[in-house]
């Protein structure tokens, strides 16, 4: 099971206690192998445990593979919830250049953007009351796609690329885009 906790599942023990029972107790952060890709998962819900900054230095020392980092609250995100500025300031900083994708959500909309040569996508639209995209200040990094809408993620992978699309509950791809695997895959 992959699995990223999100904020409403820590918001009581009895929640908790419900995803545990329901996943069997799902690690707060790990990785997960995928082709060549390593799937790095954290908790955006304890941002400055330093158990979980020291597993993510380690992670990102300890592996040459192109990466995907995935977690709830968005480093970047032009909507009701905005940036995490936590996110942005402990956790963006340790991603190494193997870096090539950052799947967030809690944002109720689709966004995408690119920093830094990095893909940022919030895909936070699996349900819920769907959130209003307002516009990103001037010294934001520009957003590429973004649709208020409900949505999931479909991912594939070759030994160059990962295509990403973003699909739409009839159907219809809202946003597809590649990302290069580069040196390390």
């Amino acid at each position: 099971v992959t699995f990223t906790w999100g904020n409403h599942d820590v918001e009581t023990s009895r929640r908790v206690q419900v995803v545990e029972e329901a996943l069997g107790s799902p690690p707060r952060w790990t990785v997960h192998e995928w082709g060549e890709v390593d799937v790095v998962i954290l908790d955006s819900n304890q941002v400055s445990s330093a158990d979980q900054l020291e597993f993510l230095t380690e992670t990102m020392e300890g592996s040459d593979d192109p990466a995907i980092v995935v977690f709830h609250h968005p480093p970047l995100s032009c909507s009701s919830h905005g940036d995490t500025l936590s996110v942005l300031q402990n956790w963006v900083p340790r991603f190494d250049d193997d870096v090539v994708l950052v799947l967030s959500g809690h944002d109720h909309n689709y966004q995408r953007f690119e920093d830094s040569g990095i893909s940022y996508v919030v895909s936070g639209g699996g349900g819920q009351t769907l959130y209003e995209l307002t516009s990103c200040p001037a010294d934001h990094p520009e957003r590429l796609a973004g649709e208020m809408v409900h949505h999931f993620l479909v991912l594939a992978q070759d030994e160059e690329k990962i295509l990403v699309g973003a699909v739409d509950v009839n159907g219809r791809t809202i946003d597809s885009f590649v990302v290069p695997l580069g040196g390390g895959g």
